[in-house]
């Protein structure tokens, strides 16, 4: 499998600080859960880190994990990881109709 880096949308101006997403969360609609996913990889070592937020449609934040990945092979794998893993607590703590969220266009695509 090809590596894609999914990556976020941050830039940098001419000093170097980073400048707010170009994109904002935004909130569901009532009666709706978010599951926002996001995952993070070190190429060189393997490791990587997925976290998972579950909001309301008031932006309240209903859950918050996140997980270390010990031996990963590319950021799409761990992207794909964080979004089942979301759907999973999602299924297991949710009563609502949710939606899943993910800044990874390529693994968004396969959903």
């Amino acid at each position: 499998m090809e590596s894609r880096w999914c990556e976020t949308r941050w830039s940098a101006d001419r000093h170097d600080r980073l400048r707010k997403p170009k994109y904002y969360w935004k909130p569901p609609a009532e009666g709706y859960l978010k599951i926002n996913v996001d995952g993070a990889f070190d190429a060189i070592s393997g490791r990587a880190g997925i976290g998972v937020v579950i909001r309301n449609s008031t932006g309240g934040v209903g859950l918050s994990a996140w997980k270390a990945i010990l031996h990963a092979r590319d950021a799409e794998e761990v992207e794909a990881m964080a979004c089942r893993e979301g759907l999973q607590l999602g299924s297991a703590w949710c009563r609502r109709k949710v939606i899943l969220e993910s800044d990874c266009s390529s693994v968004a695509k396969l959903l």
